[in-house]
């Protein structure tokens, strides 16, 4: 499997270096990279605020049970007060009874909330060095193709990655016939290089991304 990482050029470079590929898995070269966005110490506590903002934010919030004022029933005393041996009840609607209302349950809400970007950005880029340290993103000049066909997609994704490896591939911009013969490929996804998130980076194994992916994210996250 390519390593994607070729090393930092020196220590006090602003550039790091990751190695550049060709579609069929060959190493062409190495490309400067921002180390403010690939070569960050690791801020481990960015990226689990963001992830957890991230979930959050996707949570749809629809979980509804009714409580004891809305079921229905319930109108008048089950039996008189005193006299019957039984203990004391006012309602069928209270959540002791089957049938009743649930107490403190679930209601529609809306869980999304927002962290500062500066944080998000550096959750971002410190799980782009990760991958990066790690020698998990690989550079390709352009991830196109010609028309929509997912067995030749699958067969350009063996030279890079494994079947049991999750491969994100980041785009400069939407290519339908990339979107068209990836879709139905497991564990595999697309993204525009400037919409990608931390959760999109953390659950992928692999990262190709066409080398102007790396002037957007630069951009964005130095912004």
């Amino acid at each position: 499997m390519p390593v994607g990482r070729a090393g930092r050029e020196g220590k006090g470079d602003l550039m790091s270096v990751l190695n550049r590929y060709s579609l069929d898995g060959k190493v062409l070269g190495t490309v400067e990279a921002p180390s403010a966005i690939f070569d960050v110490p690791a801020h481990d506590g960015a990226v689990f605020e963001a992830v957890c903002m991230i979930q959050a934010n996707r949570r749809r919030g629809t979980a509804s049970t009714k409580n004891r004022s809305a079921v229905r029933g319930g109108g008048r005393k089950p039996w008189r007060q005193k006299g019957t041996g039984r203990a004391r009840h006012g309602t069928r609607s209270s959540p002791l009874w089957v049938g009743g209302g649930r107490a403190f349950g679930p209601t529609p809400r809306d869980y999304r909330y927002s962290m500062p970007r500066k944080k998000q950005h550096l959750a971002l880029s410190t799980a782009l060095s990760e991958k990066a340290k790690a020698g998990k993103i690989i550079v390709v000049d352009e991830w196109t193709a010609e028309r929509a066909a997912t067995k030749e997609m699958r067969k350009r994704l063996d030279n890079f990655v494994g079947r049991t490896d999750f491969c994100l591939v980041l785009l400069k911009e939407k290519n339908r016939n990339v979107l068209l013969s990836m879709r139905n490929i497991p564990r595999a996804a697309t993204k525009v290089g400037r919409n990608v998130s931390v959760w999109d980076v953390l659950r992928a194994d692999v990262i190709i991304m066409e080398q102007a992916c790396l002037s957007q994210l630069e951009e964005v996250l130095t912004s």
